[in-house]
């Protein structure tokens, strides 16, 4: 995602975006030009409202955005891209950014073929076989099962829970995202979402720390997209996400169980928002 740095006397009607697998550019590079459609305009009472395909902005642009892919469909999970900017308008395009990189990864697959057994009484004492199990597994690979192996980034460790009740036993944690509209007749809401987590205090959290996910495109996203963004913050295991038809047309809910959470945790919260329907427009987390 990127600003607009400033337009020098005239609008800046696109963005080029370059991306490749080296730093010279060279190794599979891609390109694309993105049109400026994220403005805001100045209102009759004075406020700023966005408008999407304002053509000439009267005050600065908003925050734009890219998804990139890897070239040719390949996947590119744990190999580093290398992504710069340069921005048009009728002098012609501007100097690149600086170039800037990052390594696209997904959480992991679960471990392969888990079993539990009995000790050996050959091998171990009574009392061990009386008290203890071998659990085994192997690590998750790329293969015909699994769909991301190890998503791109070494696994340094594996959780491992027990219990004398069954899973199913146990009320998982819901909770609800709420976007809500300036009012009913306000009409769709277009712009996106980012959510933070912050478990530090959390007893029970395997992963103590604040993370924050990607951007949610509130109206498109499926159920799905929320599912596979959540699941990728480090303190956030497995969940199920469904948008429920509340009959309220002045916001749009996305229901999030918490699969592998007993007990209480922390709340989402709304970490920024893009949202470019109106500025009244907020989201909250029940």
């Amino acid at each position: 995602s990127w600003e607009n740095g400033g337009r020098r006397g005239a609008p800046v009607d696109k963005y080029r975006v370059e991306w490749a697998m080296d730093d010279r550019f060279t190794k599979d590079y891609q390109t694309v030009v993105v049109a400026n459609n994220r403005t805001s305009v100045d209102t009759i009472d004075g406020s700023q409202e966005a408008v999407k395909g304002a053509p000439y902005p009267h005050s600065s642009n908003l925050e734009q955005w890219w998804n990139l892919t890897c070239a040719n469909g390949a996947d590119c999970r744990g190999q580093r891209v290398y992504v710069r900017l340069s921005a048009h308008n009728s002098l012609g395009y501007s100097d690149v950014t600086e170039t800037f990189e990052a390594t696209p990864m997904t959480s992991a697959d679960p471990p392969i073929a888990p079993s539990l057994e009995a000790l050996d009484g050959n091998d171990h004492t009574v009392q061990d076989v009386g008290s203890q199990l071998l659990v085994r597994w192997a690590p998750p690979r790329n293969d015909s099962v699994d769909l991301y192996g190890d998503g791109g980034d070494r696994v340094t460790s594996y959780l491992v829970e027990y219990s004398k009740i069954p899973w199913s036993a146990y009320a998982p944690v819901v909770q609800r995202v709420r976007v809500r509209k300036p009012g009913e007749n306000a009409g769709s809401l277009d712009g996106t979402i980012r959510l933070s987590l912050n478990t530090t205090n959390d007893k029970r959290a395997v992963v103590k720390t604040f993370a924050t996910s990607a951007r949610i495109f509130v109206g498109n996203a499926t159920a799905y997209d929320v599912k596979t963004i959540l699941e990728n913050m480090p303190n956030v295991g497995e969940v199920d996400v469904s948008i429920p038809d509340i009959g309220d047309p002045s916001s749009v809910n996305y229901d999030i169980t918490f699969v592998d959470v007993i007990g209480n945790m922390s709340m989402l919260e709304p970490f920024d928002e893009g949202l470019t329907y109106h500025t009244d427009a907020s989201t909250v987390v029940e």
